[in-house]
């Protein structure tokens, strides 16, 4: 299956309705795409433990990093909440936006 074929129909449509550049970058964009999501992201827990803003960790609970990668980046987070989001996979916010919009709130209005 191509790449393209993976990603939801309205990635397209909604990129070319808003970009500067021009229907035909879209190809240009689908390949620094592929190349980004092919190259593994390497956090160690010192660079983890650093981060000392609140962060918000959420993921679905069928999300492509499982649940016990984004608890293990969760852990290694100073000051962080995690949110698992049922019945989500990696469109959490799309899948459920009404549960991560309320969490994004409470997270925002937090002292």
């Amino acid at each position: 299956m191509k790449f393209e074929q993976r990603l939801p129909p309205s990635f397209r449509t909604e990129y070319q309705a808003v970009t500067p550049d021009g229907a035909a970058h879209w190809s240009v964009v689908l390949a620094k795409s592929y190349r980004l999501w092919l190259t593994p992201v390497v956090m160690d827990s010192a660079d983890l433990a650093a981060i000392r803003a609140p962060v918000l960790v959420i993921a679905g609970d069928s999300d492509f990093p499982s649940i016990e990668e984004t608890a293990e980046i969760f852990r290694g987070l100073r000051n962080a909440r995690l949110f698992i989001v049922p019945g989500a996979g990696h469109g959490t916010f799309s899948d459920q936006p009404e549960l991560v919009n309320l969490a994004i709130r409470q997270f925002l209005d937090a002292p």
